[in-house]
């Protein structure tokens, strides 16, 4: 009893707590912003890179395969920076990564071999192409231009083990630049023989709070210190260029030690022979590995301590005894030799001088660095991804850049077995090792989001000049120099990530798809989804200042790609060469911000209620209209061809059971519904009255263009069973006269339930309601065929008969009916008369203009419905009229009077009628209802007088009327925050069939495939309420439109397409106008509908971008559009999220599973509460008692762990 009040007395404090916590950290849960990245398999950039402007070009074919963020480069002006014996400075360059299955090591390491291929001479004069390793000696001899033997090339023969884990790649790209940070490339001697450039590179690590490459200072003794250019060419003559690169010549004192990337030297004492100094001993040791005190092994997940998981600094051999004369010696990672360096020992250290008082040495360490090689130090793994020059000397060349790159893994460390090192990780929330200058405070070049004008392009394309000189015109003038853009004193970038997972959305399915790949099968096929890449690490970016005051600190480059974004390819002045061009399509790339970051491309949180899905849509792009006649799935597969060329949403489809006959069996309906978004749509978009529609349409009249959102409803026929099936009118297909109904062979054996009556709860139709008895109506098919002879399907619709009583009305689609009264002719009833209305206009009192704005409430703008001349006499014996838009005639209808009614008998007291209506519908057709549009974008059925659907295509007018002045009819429009008008049955209550994302089971789950689908949809039916949609807003997304500075452009020879065209000095740059298209979007709030198996996708959004890395089984869909489920209950970003908690200590790491989080979700929540409650007031021992909740590790779990508990909770 005593162990349960505690607990119970614990819940309660821990509540109590925890309102006083959330009141507390609510402002802090606010404080920053993440960034996803989303990365697949071993997809990474290049490796090495083989184009020179690879590195910081985002559109380079060799760049990162999946997202990657660019960074404002760091500007390092330094005074001992020179280059070729001219005053310089660097420019550093920084992208960023994500690798699921990063391989480590990733280049050559110390167990690799590498062959010589040359040609052999045979005794018979012949020549073979030939082999064989190369020794050590042989590739000291080729690094220092001594070998004799004839080469063709060396190839490198990787013989150590590879391991996989996950990484965050950082690539930093150091590259010379002079006083007006114009590029220019340096050769490491004068015509004297004196080294003559001189930089800062990154080679010490003396900050133990950051894994790796930390800083310049070599000696320890607080100040940076320079490395000078040794040597360029190709070393080993692999055909990549290297170089080597040293410290200047430094005063070491006896005991001291200077490190020079992966080795320090220290100074173990002076000695004598003959009297005379002649030797220095030296210790030499690897500092690949970190000297942390555990290892978390990647593999097994168990945290080790032996001496050989815990290396540090590892002295190799002894004490090494090095002539003062002679005075070199090389090591590697195991090895030490007195002789030059070379691969396998690429570090060296060369002794000078000793001093008189023997305490002081002269030397110089230095190394050589090889593209394509990894090596590591104090942890942490460095691959040279390029070592770039114009000069392709494979000896004495030139370098301009050099590129490295540091894959960090995640949460375990990755032990390297046979090289003996320990890469070490990082955990959530701690910040990521960067290279100097970035983990410091630099000066920073705002190279992204620069303001610029529009006239010089307003398309994706490079931009630059056919000279040396770099101010461009097309650059706002306030920022088109380097000098303008720098920033100084920014604090080091702490960036870190807080999670990872799989995006669930992008995994989902869509059932019940029409497949009409055999006619005479009625069936349906599923859509198995699989858009990738799918995993995403989570990242926090910091703010960083904008020379501007504007936003865009970072560039993202994602993997899905932008078919609809315009490209540049025609600007001969502007481009190196024509194979400068983007190749299309291109990628998906937006500007990133602390700033803004809470605001997603797709999904967000409006407020505490609601959240808000995107939809994009460019200028007049649109589904098909109509759909082909040979593509009847167009309208329900969102992978096909002809749906939507931008942003659409599928809704899930509504059933309806009551009272559907199709072919004489009992039925069912199915109704499908889809909406996308229009910002130039042409009104009105099908035949209307005034063109000319017979064999061929021949548009006359007028076309409007607004800015609409557009429903698309398909009224499907299926049987019992659910299948999809097709219906004719009679048992011998159509009548031989169908509009006389009085003199039918066959009665009329398919009826359905069809939108065909205006009961003003909303603009256009939304009842099947006709004569307003409060009563649904159904709708009869009375024929199927080709009415106008353009090849197309359309159909007769009409009503049961109705008992009219004088003064009433029956409407039908676009037209109402009054019955005035009932006439004689001699003595006998013969005649009716009828007023008939056109019922296309709405009766809304003002009218808002859509081109001038303007409020109208004159009489031509204020219409409702509109009686079509006067009193209209029909003869009961022969009894059918038909009407248009201003006409009305005693005949069958056609396509300019397509509406009908029939009077079939009348009532013996004088004050009933029975009559009929009706209308022809033709494929490609507009009609208008109540002020809305309606296009009848497919009549479809197998045969040649069946139907299996009809689909409706409703565009909606936003913020103005739309006046289509020589049709006479205005477009109602709908306003932010205004319930969005949908046909029946979604307008009301109604059986919801959950088709989108279900639980399901595919024989290939990596791929996205379409499947035969034999489920059963009747069972997955749920009521669900009317479908409320709005939208909030409309805007550009301004991140779309930026750019990015200073790419450089190594175009050394022709300019454009003309060969004659030289330059003689090409050191420049170019720069990346980036208009990411869609940019336009419409923010639509959804309604939550219930969902049929626990899985809570609601919705499916098809994007007009493209997820190039998505399987599919079919390769005609190939670049699969992207692809995933809404839930309105859940605002989580595709990209950027807000509410990410602030860390306290960025630096203090965060383990798998935190003390206090019982159930280890990584949060600490009530969950926890109730765990940590079950094991209050226990010790070690007891059934109860819980290590993670033991927060001092005392071994009981009591006040000390509730206080700590506490503190902890809600993070």
């Amino acid at each position: 009893m005593k162990m349960k009040i505690q607990r119970g007395l614990l819940l309660v404090a821990v509540a109590l707590v925890t309102i006083c916590m959330i009141a507390a950290t609510a402002s802090a849960e606010d404080d920053v912003n993440s960034l996803r990245i989303y990365g697949e398999d071993g997809l990474s950039a290049a490796f090495p890179y083989t184009d020179p402007e690879a590195p910081f070009d985002p559109m380079n074919n060799e760049s990162p395969v999946k997202d990657f963020v660019t960074f404002n480069p760091a500007v390092l002006e330094n005074t001992d920076i020179f280059v070729n014996n001219i005053d310089s400075k660097q420019k550093v360059f920084a992208t960023q990564w994500f690798v699921p299955e990063y391989t480590e090591p990733t280049g050559m390491v110390w167990l690799d071999k590498f062959d010589r291929c040359f040609e052999r001479t045979l005794d018979d004069g012949s020549v073979e192409d030939a082999s064989e390793l190369l020794t050590d000696d042989e590739l000291r001899e080729i690094s220092f231009d001594e070998f004799q033997k004839p080469i063709l090339k060396v190839e490198w023969i990787p013989d150590h083990n590879e391991y996989t884990w996950e990484d965050v790649v950082t690539e930093f790209t150091y590259m010379f630049v002079d006083k007006h940070y114009e590029p220019v490339s340096a050769t490491s001697k004068s015509s004297t023989g004196a080294y003559w450039t001189s930089f800062l590179f990154p080679v010490a690590d003396n900050d133990d709070e950051q894994i790796g490459l930390d800083d310049y200072d070599m000696n320890g003794d607080g100040v940076d210190d320079m490395v000078v250019l040794k040597k360029v060419g190709d070393f080993n003559r692999d055909g990549y260029k290297d170089v080597m690169i040293s410290s200047d010549s430094m005063v070491v004192s006896v005991g001291d030690q200077v490190q020079f990337l992966d080795h320090i030297v220290e100074v173990e004492g002076i000695y004598y022979t003959d009297g005379k100094i002649d030797r220095v001993g030296l210790k030499v040791y690897y500092n690949g590995n970190n000297e942390n005190t555990t290892y978390l092994d990647h593999l097994s997940g168990e945290v080790l301590d032996t001496p050989e998981h815990v290396l540090g600094p590892q002295q190799i051999g002894g004490v090494q005894m090095i002539n003062i004369e002679q005075g070199i010696l090389s090591a590697g990672r195991h090895t030490v030799t007195k002789d030059r360096p070379q691969f396998y020992e690429p570090w060296y250290v060369q002794v000078e001088a000793a001093g008189a008082g023997l305490d002081k040495v002269v030397l110089t360490v230095g190394r050589q660095l090889y593209t394509r090689e990894t090596f590591f130090v104090d942890g942490a793994e460095y691959d040279v991804a390029m070592i770039y020059g114009p000069d392709d000397s494979w000896y004495n060349g030139d370098v301009k850049y050099i590129t490295l790159r540091n894959p960090v893994p995640e949460h375990a460390d990755v032990f390297l077995e046979d090289l003996s090192v320990i890469k070490r990780c990082v955990y959530d929330e701690e910040i990521i090792p960067l290279l100097p200058p970035f983990n410091m405070e630099h000066t920073m070049i705002d190279d992204i989001n620069i303001p610029h004008t529009e006239y010089c392009c307003d398309v994706t394309g490079y931009i630059g000049h056919d000279s040396s000189t770099y101010e461009d015109e097309c650059i706002d003038s306030s920022y088109d120099t380097v000098k303008e853009r720098r920033i100084f004193n920014v604090e080091p970038l702490e960036i870190y990530f807080i999670n990872k997972d799989d995006e669930s959305r992008f995994h989902t399915d869509l059932y019940e798809i029409l497949d009409e790949s055999d006619i005479y099968d009625e069936g349906w096929k599923w859509l198995h989804i699989r858009t990738m890449p799918e995993f995403y690490k989570e990242f926090v970016y910091p703010e960083l200042p904008d020379i501007d005051d504007g936003t865009g600190d970072f560039l993202v480059t994602s993997s899905f790609t932008a078919p609809n974004s315009e490209l540049c390819d025609d600007w001969e002045a502007y481009v190196c060469n024509p194979e400068n061009y983007i190749i299309p399509p291109q990628r998906l790339m937006f500007t990133y911000d602390q700033e803004t970051g809470a605001d997603d491309i797709y999904v967000n949180e409006i407020d505490d209620d609601t959240n808000g899905l995107r939809v994009y849509g460019e200028g007049d792009m649109d589904a098909e209209f109509p759909y082909s006649a040979d593509n009847p799935e167009g309208p329900f597969d969102p992978l096909n061809p002809e749906a939507p060329e931008k942003d659409f949403v599928t809704i899930n489809p509504a059933l309806i059971k009551a009272a559907i006959v199709v072919d004489n069996e009992d039925s069912y309906e199915k109704v499908f519904f889809r909406q996308w978004f229009v910002p130039e749509y042409t009104e009105p978009t099908g035949m209307v009255w005034l063109d000319d529609v017979f064999g061929k349409w021949v548009p006359n009249h007028n076309e409007y263009v607004w800015e609409d959102v557009v429903n698309e409803f398909s009224y499907m026929f299926i049987d019992k069973h659910c299948q999809p099936i097709s219906g004719i009118a009679t048992p011998d297909g159509n009548p031989s006269c169908f509009w006389d109904l009085m003199n039918l062979d066959d009665p009329l054996w398919t009826y359905f339930w069809f939108p065909v009556a205006d009961d003003d709860t909303q603009i256009g139709l939304d009842s099947m309601d006709m004569n307003g008895d409060g009563i649904d109506d159904p709708t009869y098919l009375f024929a199927a065929t080709d009415f106008n002879n353009d090849g197309r399907k359309d159909v007769a619709l009409g009503s049961e008969e109705f008992v009219v009583g004088v003064g009433d009305t029956v409407q039908f689609l676009d037209h109402i009916v009054e019955v005035e009264g009932i006439y004689y002719a001699d003595g006998k009833i013969d005649r009716v008369a009828v007023k008939v209305y056109y019922n296309g206009n709405d009766e809304n009192p003002t009218y808002l203009d859509h081109l001038s704005g303007e409020v109208l409430d004159t009489p031509e703008h204020v219409l409702g419905p509109q009686q079509i001349g006067g009193v209209q006499m029909i003869n009961v014996e022969q009894g059918i009229l038909s009407a248009g838009r201003h006409t009305v005639t005693m005949d069958i209808p056609d396509f300019y009077n397509p509406w009908a009614m029939q009077v079939t008998g009348t009532g013996v007291a004088n004050d009933k009628v029975v009559l009929r209506v009706g209308r022809l519908l033709h494929t490609g057709e507009t009609f208008f209802v109540d002020g809305a549009e309606y296009d009848v974008s497919m009549i479809y059925g197998p045969g040649d007088y069946d139907v299996k659907y009809i689909t409706i295509r409703n565009p909606v007018p936003e913020h103005r009327d739309v006046f289509l002045e020589d049709l006479s009819v205005i477009k109602r429009c709908v306003y932010d925050e205004e319930i969005i008008p949908v046909l029946p049955p979604f307008n009301g209550p109604y059986m919801m069939i959950d088709d989108i994302d279900l639980v399901h089971s595919s024989s290939n789950e990596d791929k996205t495939c379409y499947y035969s689908d034999f489920t059963a949809a009747c069972d997955r039916t749920l009521d669900a309420p009317a479908l409320e949609i709005y939208f909030t807003g409309k805007d550009d997304e301004p991140r779309f439109h930026t750019n990015l500075l200073e790419i450089l452009r190594e175009c050394c020879g022709i300019v454009g397409v003309s060969s004659d065209t030289v330059i003689d000095d090409c050191e420049t740059w170019k720069w990346l106008h980036i208009s990411t298209m869609p940019e336009f979007y419409k923010e639509f709030v959804y309604p939550d509908v219930p969902d049929y198996d626990g899985n809570s996708g609601d919705y499916l959004l098809t994007s007009s971008f493209t997820a190039p890395n998505t399987d599919a089984c079919d390769d005609s869909l190939e670049p699969v559009r992207l692809m995933f489920t809404y839930d309105p209950t859940d605002g989580t970003g595709l990209y950027m999220n807000g509410g990410v908690p602030a860390i306290d200590d960025p630096d203090e790491p965060v383990v798998d599973q935190r003390k206090g989080d019982g159930d280890g979700d990584e949060d600490i929540d009530l969950d926890d509460f109730r765990a940590f409650a079950d094991a209050y007031g226990t010790e070690e021992g007891d059934s109860y008692y819980d290590v993670i909740f033991d927060m001092d590790d005392d071994g009981d779990i009591d006040l000390d762990d509730f206080r700590a508990f506490a503190d902890v909770y809600n993070t």
